[in-house]
């Protein structure tokens, strides 16, 4: 009887010690998640879920289903947790999501390698796969709705059905997620159609009735986790998403050999065939080369449409929630919520602002349009309307102006205010808080051409030399992860050089002195009379 209290209180010191138990639910998603038989689960979701264990006094048990049935436990409370599940209005009406999300994501087309794919019309009548209750399916039936097409749709349950359908030519096309296409083979016959759309956000679903203590406590260790390099996350994330180069040494290479020896001799015979192949391939590729403009100039056209159509209800949208902000019957709850959705609103407003630009630059033919004006008062105008916009930043801005104040030149009024908004905008988002300088001045002049210069500098983390050049193609950012910290569509820096090309002047971009990023700009200007 002695001994009964000092085993009593060793078993609870055992249950004590590993924690509260969380049923974590599983469905093969790889790399995301990569279930085998006979194997623990493996995956970037795994790997983070053992070292959350780790971390926190949480014991999770694993369970394996399919996506359907893991969805449907979780909702039904079988099940606590279902991670690398993408939230939708839907699922949020079944489910709670972590506020911090695992990684970004997003659909893209494939084609067999034999099938013909130049533009959205040729999905008429194909057979494209589909994952059944995945959010990219629904997406590209919306997608074919807006184009008024009419595909044959082909269920199955996975990626890997999808992907095995594709192969064996069941299909025409599948919908795949980015994720999982980074991972596919070179030798698989399949083909990206490069039309890739719906971006979500991966992150972990909960049940109805998990704590939002819990919640918080994973979403804790998991914004910890993005932000340190050598985290096991950002580690998993190396590991399983980055391509998987097999090198082979051929078994017949001396075969080979002796056939390149033959190919020599022969190749002087065949000179004239090869030339004239070279001459039809060149037309060909002049043709292709005319489509493919043709086909922008459709994309920009359809963007600018598409853009103005979303913008007209999205003004009465923030018109609205700006008269309801400021009504002194909402709540402290209620008036954050209206904030949310006016500072989303403003968001949406200027992505498509420069989704407009970019279409009106692509549609049609510019000319620049030269009238006098006071390029230091456009800059003042473009400073004060970003400083409401960005009110953490109304400190930060230096201006120097030494040797142009109220100095008129004859110039466009339109391009500059476009050149200063978005060099200025992004040396506020990707400046990290540190000053921003901003100088004008007057170079050499020419026969009386003189030279404006513009100078803009941030101390953030700046571009490297590697993508200087990159960066000003339209769409592309240097950070194109699916976890980048700064959102945008990667417009400004081409709208910026499309401008300055228009002036007929030039932009070099640089490292700062205070190791940020220096954008410098001339531009040839007449001294208005």
């Amino acid at each position: 009887m002695k001994f009964l209290p000092a085993v009593f209180f060793l078993i609870l010191s055992t249950l004590a010690s590993r924690g509260e138990e969380i049923d974590v639910v599983l469905y093969d998603n790889p790399p995301l998640i990569i279930l085998e038989e006979g194997k623990k689960p493996s995956g970037i979701v795994p790997d983070f879920f053992r070292a959350l264990q780790k971390e926190t006094n949480l014991d999770f048990r694993f369970h394996e289903a399919s996506f359907v049935d893991a969805k449907e436990m979780t909702a039904n409370g079988k099940m606590d947790v279902m991670p690398a599940l993408a939230q939708t209005y839907e699922r949020q009406q079944l489910l709670k999501f972590s506020k911090v999300f695992l990684l970004r994501n997003r659909a893209v087309l494939f084609r067999r390698q034999n099938f013909v794919f130049h533009e959205m019309e040729d999905l008429a009548g194909k057979k494209v796969a589909l994952i059944r209750d995945d959010v990219h399916a629904e997406a590209f039936q919306e997608l074919c709705e807006i184009y008024g097409i009419t595909s044959d749709i082909r269920w199955v349950d996975s990626y890997d059905e999808a992907l095995e359908s594709l192969l064996s030519g069941k299909v025409d096309l599948a919908v795949l997620n980015e994720i999982y296409s980074s991972q596919l083979k070179r030798e698989d016959a399949i083909v990206s159609t490069y039309v890739s759309f719906n971006p979500v956000e991966i992150r972990i679903g909960y049940n109805k009735e998990v704590s939002p203590e819990l919640i918080s406590q994973i979403d804790e260790v998991l914004s910890r986790q993005q932000n340190e390099t050598d985290s096991v996350l950002n580690r998993a994330i190396v590991k399983y998403l980055s391509p998987q180069v097999e090198t082979q040494i051929p078994l017949i290479l001396w075969a080979l050999l002796g056939a390149v020896l033959i190919v020599v001799f022969v190749v002087i015979g065949l000179n004239r065939i090869l030339r004239k192949l070279v001459e039809q391939r060149t037309e060909e590729l002049r043709l292709e080369r005319d489509r493919a403009a043709a086909a922008d100039r459709a994309k920009a056209h359809f963007l600018g449409n598409v853009s103005h159509e979303i913008r007209t209800p999205l003004n009465g949208i923030l018109g609205f929630c700006q008269l309801l902000e400021s009504s002194e019957d909402l709540g402290s709850s209620e008036k954050e919520s209206v904030e949310a959705i006016v500072e989303s609103g403003r968001r949406l407003e200027s992505l498509l602002t420069a989704i407009l630009r970019y279409s009106d630059m692509a549609s049609e033919v510019q000319q620049s349009v030269r009238e006098p004006i006071v390029v230091e008062t456009v800059a003042l105008e473009v400073i004060e309307i970003l400083g409401v916009r960005f009110e953490e930043a109304k400190d930060l801005i230096q201006v120097d102006f030494t040797g142009v104040e109220a100095r008129s030149y004859l110039t466009d009024p339109n391009a500059w205010y476009v050149i200063l908004e978005n060099l200025i905008g992004n040396a506020i988002k990707f400046g990290n808080g540190s000053p921003i300088s901003v100088k004008m001045s007057e170079g050499k002049s020419n026969k009386g051409v003189r030279v404006l210069r513009l100078e803009v500098e941030d101390g953030g983390e700046g571009i490297s030399s590697d993508d200087r050049e990159r960066v000003f193609l339209p769409f592309e950012q240097v950070d194109g992860t699916l976890t980048r910290r700064h959102e945008g569509v990667g417009l400004g820096l081409s709208l910026v050089r499309s401008n300055v090309n228009l002036l007929g002047g030039t932009v070099v971009l640089s490292q700062a002195k205070a190791g940020g990023l220096r954008v410098l700009i001339e531009v040839p200007v007449l001294l208005a009379q």
